[in-house]
């Protein structure tokens, strides 16, 4: 993983051999080379920033599809009610809130 995303993943888990490397051969070891190597591929074909976390690469190796991060919302809807309006709705969450 160093090779792929250099200076990105040593300072985020060190070196070989570290508590990270423990961590990362103990969450993987339930995984055949084949799927890790899919793993790998994923991570080499899909542009990330930064280097995936443990669980991030395992869901890259099983084959999981992960979510975005980030997504904006979709505002559909941008009218701006009256002050009447805004009123009365507020009035209505007051009542329902027990205010």
């Amino acid at each position: 993983m160093a090779e792929i995303f250099g200076h990105s993943w040593s300072s985020q888990y060190g070196e070989a051999g570290g508590a990270a490397f423990e961590s990362w051969t103990l969450g993987l070891a339930h995984l055949t080379p084949e799927k890790i190597g899919q793993g790998f591929h994923k991570a080499i074909e899909k542009p990330r920033e930064f280097p995936p976390n443990l669980s991030q690469f395992k869901a890259l190796c099983e084959g999981i599809p992960t979510l975005p991060i980030h997504r904006p919302a979709q505002i559909e809807d941008r009218r701006t009610a009256t002050p009447g309006v805004a009123e009365k709705n507020l009035a209505a969450m007051r009542e329902i809130l027990g205010q």
